[in-house]
C-alpha cells in the first residue's frame, strides 16, 4: 500500500507540476486569453485604441486631380464638333440659302446699302428645321442627361475629365446640369473672364463651378 494520503477533495492532482502552477495574476494556471502574461492583455493590431495599418489613420477627404483648363477647353470643342455634324442638314439648309441670297443680292448705287430679294425655299426650311431639331436634341442628350448621370459629355469623356458635384463627388443630375448651364451667364459677364478664371483658380473653377459647387476631375 502507498504511504501518500489521497489529495484532499478541490485540490487539482498536478498542482505541483510547473505547467499548471499558477501565478499572482493568473492563480489557476489557465492560459491566458489575451495571450500575453500581462493581465490586461496587449490588443492587436487594429483593436481598441490603435489604428490598424491603413486603417482609420488615413486622412478621411484626398484632394482630387482638378483637370487643367486647357482639357476642359479641348472636351467643349470636340462637344461642339459632334453637334455641328449631327445637324449637318441645318448647315446644307442654310448654306443653299446663302448662295441664293447672293445671287440675287442688289446693292443701291446712291446708298451703297446691299438688298436681298431672294426668301429661303421649302427645301432649304426644311433642312434648316431638321438640322436645328436635332442639334437640340443632342445638345440635350449629351449637356444634360448624358453628362448629369455620368458627370462626362462626349468631348470630357475623350479627354478622360469628370464634372461632379464636390459636396458628394457624384455627378448632378440633368436638372441641375441645367441649372449651371444657366449659370454661365455669369462667366460672359465682365469680357468673358469666368471662362478663363479656372487658369489661376487653386479648384479651377468657372463662375458657374463656383455657384454650383461643381468641379471638373480627372477621371478616377
Amino acid at each position: 500500500m502507498s504511504d501518500q494520503f489521497p489529495p484532499s477533495p478541490g485540490t487539482p492532482e498536478n498542482s505541483g507540476t510547473p505547467e499548471n502552477s499558477g501565478t499572482p495574476e493568473n492563480p489557476y494556471g489557465a492560459p491566458n486569453p489575451y495571450g500575453s502574461p500581462d493581465q490586461y492583455g496587449v490588443p492587436a493590431p487594429g483593436g481598441y485604441g490603435v489604428p490598424a495599418p491603413g486603417g482609420y489613420g488615413l486622412p478621411a477627404h484626398q484632394a482630387p486631380a482638378y483637370a487643367h483648363w486647357i482639357k476642359r477647353v479641348a472636351a467643349q470643342l470636340i462637344d461642339q464638333l459632334v453637334a455641328g455634324i449631327v445637324s449637318f442638314p441645318y448647315i446644307i439648309g442654310y448654306m443653299m440659302y446663302t448662295v441664293r441670297a447672293a445671287d440675287s443680292s442688289q446693292v443701291d448705287p446712291t446708298t451703297g446699302m446691299t438688298t436681298v430679294t431672294a426668301t429661303p425655299n421649302g427645301l432649304e426650311i426644311g433642312l434648316m428645321v431638321v438640322g436645328g431639331l436635332i442639334g437640340l436634341a443632342f445638345i440635350i442628350w449629351n449637356v444634360l442627361i448624358r453628362q448629369g448621370k455620368t458627370g462626362q459629355t462626349i468631348g470630357k469623356s475623350a479627354l478622360g475629365i469628370t464634372l461632379i458635384s464636390e459636396q458628394s463627388g457624384q455627378p448632378m443630375g440633368a436638372l441641375m446640369c441645367f441649372v449651371r448651364q444657366l449659370a454661365h451667364i455669369f462667366d460672359s459677364l465682365v469680357c468673358y473672364l469666368g471662362w478663363v478664371w479656372p487658369l489661376w483658380d487653386a479648384k479651377r473653377q468657372t463662375f458657374a463651378d463656383k455657384i454650383m459647387n461643381t468641379v471638373v476631375v480627372e477621371k478616377r
